[in-house]
């Protein structure tokens, strides 16, 4: 069987390439104790409180696996972000704690 080209072609003798995906290199994750965490609380409308987890550099995969593991030691529901970590609720000490064990230095 041929194989399918992904060129679009014209009648009057022109064709159309679409330019593959670039690919984006991530930089690679820091070891923890390299890095500096910091843990803050922000309150949402209607007085909800989330804590927040920035100031580090890991690749996504890591980030999720990292956020992942918060919610689990929290026991709460949260997101992770280009930014950082979210955790649902005042969780500073129990990420404070979490991370420190991890060997992160945490602000």
């Amino acid at each position: 069987m041929a194989k399918k080209s992904n060129k679009i072609l014209s009648g009057n003798g022109w064709s159309f390439e679409p330019a593959g995906r670039a690919e984006t290199a991530e930089t690679p994750s820091l070891p923890a104790a390299e890095q500096k965490a910091t843990v803050k609380l922000e309150k949402r409308a209607k007085g909800k409180e989330v804590t927040y987890v920035t100031g580090f550099v890991l690749t996504s995969a890591d980030r999720k696996a990292l956020a992942q593991a918060l919610r689990k030691a929290c026991g709460t529901g949260g997101a992770d972000s280009p930014d950082g970590v979210e955790v649902q609720g005042d969780h500073r000490d129990k990420v404070r704690a979490f991370l420190t064990a991890k060997g992160w230095r945490v602000k």
